[in-house]
């Protein structure tokens, strides 16, 4: 869908508010987490200033909102993929957590005062992402999961322990670029096995399951940041036969 800002029907900042609500999120928190600055949110909430296309779309891919709803206002708010968002909140998150713990215990493991922890749990209060991060730090989990609910992100978090011990071992880096496929080494071998199969690159881009564009942008060495992509090709290449088509 290619649409430009001129486009939005009447009530965008409405169904914005909407969004929001329904992931059970402030404007803090969901600023954040598509990389613009609060008052910005709350200036499209408020109609004084439009999203651009950019932010429109950022919000549905992370969330699984339909861009229809957003810019049309058509449709249901969520895709099919994205309603467990609206069923499952940050309060739901921290219950799962919690578990048998007392809120008390669970609170003081987290560095979180008791008042204001039960006021979050009961949907009083909104968390900090000061708080957000605490209780990710104290539990294991993620603070994308805690914000968003993408299980992909509930375990073995990218944390500032992991980032810092990466820092410390370059040799583990230099593992985890060798299975992603750095950008520089899988253009020569994708491009090698392709022209050695006789294949054009639009019939290598539909064995692997991707559009052409990928194809012509690897093999041009151009550094694609989406890592499960990356793989998938890399994968391909390294394999011993082609699969069936």
């Amino acid at each position: 869908m290619i649409v430009n800002e001129a486009a939005y029907e009447p009530g965008l900042q409405d169904r914005l508010k909407a969004v929001r609500s329904a992931l059970g999120l402030s404007s803090v928190q969901l600023s954040k987490s598509i990389d613009i600055e609060p008052y910005q949110w709350e200036r499209f909430e408020s109609g004084d200033v439009l999203p651009s296309i950019g932010v429109i779309s950022s919000v549905g891919r992370k969330y699984r909102v339909s861009k229809e709803y957003l810019v049309f206002g058509a449709g249901d708010l969520f895709t099919d993929e994205g309603r467990h968002f609206a069923n499952q909140t940050i309060r739901d998150r921290l219950i799962s957590l919690r578990g048998e713990r007392t809120a008390y215990s669970f609170a003081k493991l987290c560095g979180i005062g008791l008042p204001t922890y039960e006021a979050i749990e009961n949907g009083t209060k909104e968390a900090s992402i000061k708080q957000i991060r605490r209780i990710a730090e104290a539990t294991g989990v993620g603070e994308k999961w805690l914000l968003t609910g993408d299980e992909k992100a509930k375990d073995y978090p990218v944390n500032d322990d992991l980032i810092a011990f990466l820092d410390a071992h370059p040799e583990i880096r230099k593992g985890l670029w060798n299975q992603i496929g750095k950008p520089e080494e899988l253009d020569k071998k994708l491009k090698e096995r392709r022209m050695a199969l006789g294949l054009t690159q639009k019939q290598v881009a539909e064995l692997i399951g991707v559009q052409r564009v990928t194809i012509v942008e690897i093999e041009a060495g151009g550094h694609r940041k989406d890592y499960a992509l990356m793989d998938k090709v890399r994968r391909w290449v390294d394999s011993e036969s082609v699969a069936d088509g």
